[in-house]
């Protein structure tokens, strides 16, 4: 019995380190790449459609588009949804 891949959602305003994430997903059965975003706010909303079971956070988010540069919201905002 083969197992489901883990759903990864990558939150990087990098796009070297986005990009060298991707090179070490591709190839992996294990790892499900669900989304990749430079903002936390679109970040919050993938969590609530894909349900990651991973997320690799940038916790300065300098270079985004949109949303905040501190991360830490992130994490305040991801505890209120009380996922399982």
């Amino acid at each position: 019995m083969e197992s489901k891949p883990m759903k990864l959602l990558i939150i990087e305003d990098d796009a070297n380190d986005c990009n060298n994430f991707i090179s070490c997903i591709k190839g992996r059965k294990d790892v499900e790449l669900v989304a990749v975003t430079d903002s936390d706010v679109d970040g919050l909303k993938y969590v609530k459609t894909k349900q990651p079971e991973g997320i690799i956070l940038d916790l300065e988010l300098n270079n985004s588009k949109s949303g905040n540069a501190d991360s830490f919201q992130f994490l305040d905002n991801i505890k209120k949804l009380k996922l399982n």
